[in-house]
């Protein structure tokens, strides 16, 4: 291996460590942030959160469609 191999090599292994902290710090920050804004401390916090999020959106969904129904059938959209 000749030096400037080596040089290159060295080079690349700190950019990928650059990079492994960058991302480890904005990891940090999300999860920082979970914490403050939902009370989300892992990751299995966070996906049961979204699935109940889902499904209240779910329900919405229902309730507005339900809703939709029950006003089209007691307005005349014709005349207006």
């Amino acid at each position: 291996m000749t030096a400037q191999e080596f040089t290159t090599i060295k080079q690349k292994i700190d950019s990928a460590k650059e990079k492994k902290a960058r991302a480890e710090g904005a990891l940090a920050k999300i999860e920082e942030r979970w914490a403050r804004d939902y009370k989300i401390t892992s990751i299995e916090e966070a996906e049961a959160k979204i699935k109940a999020l889902d499904a209240e959106i779910n329900k919405d969904k229902e309730k507005l469609e339900t809703m939709y129904e029950k006003l089209s059938a007691v307005t005349d959209w014709d005349s207006i």
